[in-house]
């Protein structure tokens, strides 16, 4: 089930993404059309991001609007999301959620 706590996390499961995908902050910022700062602003949770933004956020990421919520048993610390390390299971877990969705989208169900 959803809450409002959910959309805290959404910054940093984009920063996430960003991360494993190994695309810069510029290069995401400059995708969607947004200042490298307001994208900063994003992935460290002080501001809230629209549904229009995730859209555009998952058409740079080539992925399902559902992968920024089941990213909920990948948590980053504080300290994690400040240093960019994540844990080796947290990267496989993105990669197995990451390739569900590229199947599902292959195989027309998505």
């Amino acid at each position: 089930m959803y809450d409002e706590s959910c959309l805290k996390k959404l910054g940093g499961r984009i920063k996430l993404l960003r991360t494993v995908r190994g695309i810069s902050q510029n290069e995401m910022a400059k995708a969607l059309s947004i200042s490298q700062t307001h994208l900063s602003n994003i992935e460290n949770g002080r501001v809230t991001v629209s549904l229009r933004f995730l859209v555009r956020a998952a058409n740079v990421f080539d992925c399902t609007l559902e992968v920024f919520f089941q990213l909920g048993a990948v948590e980053t610390t504080k300290a994690e999301t400040a240093y960019s390390s994540y844990s080796l299971e947290e990267v496989k877990q993105l990669l197995e959620i990451l390739q569900l969705g590229r199947k599902t989208e292959k195989s027309g169900l998505g």
